[in-house]
């Protein structure tokens, strides 16, 4: 079973998000992998619970893009946590989707 760092890193190496922004891989491409590590996130809390901490970068990076997404990452990170698998699912599920959204994806 992947954890969320050992996805990021196939994508993108070992480059953090900030510096895929910085390093003329632009914005969007930074933004993509933020937004793609939550997903797989997501989909792995069926299975299992995931700790923040293996998200904190991603979660890092989208914040300082948006005061405004920083609301829905806390939301996303909560979710994470809830004990109960479906409402865990349900719960980052719609924080992601406020993610996506508020960054076009």
């Amino acid at each position: 079973m992947k954890t969320i760092l050992e996805a990021h890193s196939r994508i993108y190496g070992k480059a953090a998000f900030g510096a895929i922004h910085f390093d003329g891989g632009g914005q969007g491409a930074a933004l993509q992998a933020a937004i793609e590590a939550l997903e797989h996130a997501q989909t792995q809390c069926l299975e299992r619970p995931i700790h923040p901490s293996e998200i904190h970068e991603a979660c890092e990076y989208l914040t300082s893009l948006s005061d405004r997404a920083g609301y829905h990452v806390q939301a996303f990170k909560k979710g994470l946590a809830i004990a109960e698998q479906s409402q865990r699912f349900e719960a980052t599920q719609t924080a992601l989707r406020m993610i996506s959204r508020q960054f076009g994806a």
